[in-house]
């Protein structure tokens, strides 16, 4: 029977315990489908559990830490700079529209926080080939006028950009 050695690439850092376990899930998750291995599925109980009421606890953190590589082991230089990640309409009422352009293929998961990081919406959970792709965003009823930020995970980094949400 072979065994898999796999040397830790990541520490993920957060005071909310919730954030670090589904942030640590979405990352095995990539590593999995990277080598080819099925994913963990969704619902993870004891994440699902804490968010809801009565603990409430987040499963997300804007302040969320993420070391990439602490060993110095391999870099990859991925960034989704502001040529591959375009947000249009900025602001906007009713609807926007994500513009990604991707380098590799790699799954993505998209939410929508506000600024005390707590997801207001999950946007697109879902694996994306090299190229251009594009994500709209139908705002609902309850989301009040105010900044938020597109919290974009992709090849085990986190990006956020900042939106403007009108009434």
């Amino acid at each position: 029977m072979a065994h898999l050695i796999v040397i830790p690439k990541k520490l993920i850092m957060s005071l909310d315990p919730v954030a670090c376990d589904y942030r640590g899930w979405q990352v095995i998750n990539i590593e999995r489908q990277n080598l080819g291995q099925g994913i963990i599925p969704w619902p993870v109980y004891h994440i699902q559990t804490a968010s809801q009421s009565p603990y409430n606890l987040g499963t997300t953190d804007i302040n969320l830490i993420e070391i990439i590589n602490p060993q110095g082991i391999e870099e990859r230089n991925i960034g989704l700079t502001d040529k591959l990640l375009k947000i249009l309409p900025n602001p906007f009422r009713k609807s926007t529209t994500l513009n990604l352009t991707l380098p590799n293929d790699s799954p993505v998961y998209i939410d929508l926080i506000d600024i005390s990081g707590r997801t207001t919406e999950n946007i697109f959970s879902g694996y994306l080939t090299k190229g251009a792709h594009h994500i709209t965003y139908n705002k609902k009823g309850n989301i009040a006028s105010g900044n938020y930020f597109f919290r974009i995970y992709y090849q085990g980094s986190t990006y956020l950009k900042k939106v403007t949400v009108l009434n």
